[in-house]
C-alpha cells in the first residue's frame, strides 16, 4: 500500500488499515471505467470494502463541493437510498486534502450495472423509483425556477461548431488512435443533418423557467447497481449540479436505449409513477435526450481531435463511442 494511501486512510477511523497495510488489501481500480480524471481503489479492512476516490486536480471546486455534501447528506437524513455516502473524517469532513489532491472515501455498493445487455422491466421500475425518490428529497432544498444551462449549454455548443469547430473536425485526425474513421464519420453526417434542426427546438425553451434542484448531473447506467432485479447502490456524484431533474431522467434512461429501444419511453412512465411530470418535463426530457445523441460523440471528437485530450482507459472511450454510434440511426 503507497504511502499516499496511508496518509489518507490515517484520516479515517475504519481499523487497521492505515496503520497495518499489506497488498491485500488495497486494489487499484484506475478510472474505473470512467473519464473525469479521477482514481479509485477498493479497500478491503476486514470484512467491510471500501472505495476511495482521489478527485482530479482541483477538483471539487467549493461551489460544487457545496453542492454535492450538504445534498448528499440530506439523502442520507431523509431517505433509505442505498447512496454510496461519504464517510465523514475523524475531523468530521465528508473529504480530506492528501499530496495535493482532494480525497473522498464511502462503503464498497454491491451489486452490478446493467451494461452490453437489454436491461429488464423489473430493472427498469426499480431505477426509476430510485431516482425519482431522489429528485422528491433533493426537491425540498431548491425551488428555483429559471433557465435551464443545459439548453443553454448546448445551444452555445451548436453555434461554436457551425462557426469554426465542425469544419476543424473534417480535416483533423486522432492522434491516439481511438477514433474508427467509419464512427467519426457516422457522428459528422449525423451532426450535420439534426443539428440545425435541434438548435431550432432548443431556442424555444432556452429563455423558459424551468425548476432547478440538485441532480446527479451525469448518471447512467453503469452508475446504478442492482442485485437481481432491485437497485442495490448508485455511484459517481462529481457532475452533481442545480439543474432540470430532466436532464438525469433523459441521461439514465436514454443510457438502457442503447440496447433497448424502447428503455427511454418505458422509464419515463415508471418514473411517473412517483413523481410527476408534465408536458414542459416531457418536452425537456425528449430535447436533452436529442441532444446527447447529437451532440455527445461530437464532444467526444471535439476532446480527442482538436484539445488532444488524454484519458487513461482507451478502451473505455471506444465503447462509449459504439455506445453512442447504436443510438444514431434508432433515436434520430
Amino acid at each position: 500500500m503507497s504511502d499516499s494511501i496511508i496518509r489518507v486512510l490515517q484520516n479515517y477511523d475504519i481499523g487497521h488499515a492505515s496503520s497495518s497495510p499489506n497488498n491485500q488489501e488495497m486494489e487499484t481500480l484506475g478510472a474505473a471505467g470512467g473519464f473525469s480524471g479521477a482514481e479509485f481503489w477498493k479497500i478491503t479492512v476486514g470484512a467491510i470494502e471500501y472505495c476511495l476516490r482521489r478527485w482530479p486536480n482541483n477538483k471539487p471546486t467549493r461551489s460544487q463541493a457545496n453542492v454535492i455534501y450538504p445534498t448528499l447528506e440530506h439523502v442520507r437524513r431523509y431517505t433509505d437510498l442505498p447512496l454510496a455516502f461519504p464517510i465523514q473524517t475523524v475531523h468530521g469532513e465528508s473529504m480530506c486534502r492528501a499530496d495535493n489532491a482532494h480525497w473522498e472515501l464511502s462503503r464498497w455498493m454491491p451489486g452490478e450495472p446493467i451494461v452490453e445487455t437489454e436491461i429488464n422491466d423489473d430493472q427498469l421500475r426499480a431505477a426509476a423509483k430510485a431516482l425519482a425518490e431522489f429528485h422528491n428529497a433533493t426537491s425540498s432544498l431548491s425551488q428555483q425556477q429559471r433557465m435551464s444551462p443545459a439548453v443553454d449549454f448546448r445551444c452555445k455548443m451548436i453555434d461554436r461548431l457551425w462557426a469554426t469547430q465542425f469544419e476543424q473536425l473534417q480535416g483533423t485526425q486522432d492522434v491516439s488512435g481511438v477514433i474508427d474513421s467509419g464512427v467519426k464519420k457516422m457522428l459528422l453526417d449525423q451532426f450535420r443533418c439534426h443539428a440545425h434542426a435541434l438548435r431550432q427546438q432548443l431556442e424555444l425553451v432556452r429563455t423558459v423557467p424551468v425548476l432547478q434542484i440538485p441532480i446527479f448531473g451525469d448518471i447512467w447506467s453503469d452508475h446504478v447497481l442492482f442485485n437481481n432485479d432491485e437497485v442495490s447502490g448508485i455511484v459517481d456524484f462529481g457532475a452533481m449540479k442545480l439543474e432540470s431533474p430532466c436532464l438525469d431522467i433523459a441521461r439514465l434512461f436514454g443510457s438502457y436505449a442503447d440496447y433497448s429501444s424502447e428503455a427511454l419511453r418505458r422509464g419515463i412512465s415508471y418514473y411517473g409513477e412517483f413523481r410527476e411530470l408534465n408536458e414542459l418535463d416531457l418536452s425537456l426530457i425528449e430535447l436533452y435526450d436529442r441532444g446527447y445523441v447529437i451532440l455527445a460523440g461530437i464532444q467526444w471528437l471535439i476532446w480527442l481531435e482538436l484539445e488532444q485530450r488524454m484519458f487513461l482507459d482507451n478502451d473505455s472511450v471506444r465503447q462509449r463511442l459504439q455506445r453512442l454510434v447504436r443510438r444514431c440511426d434508432a433515436a434520430i
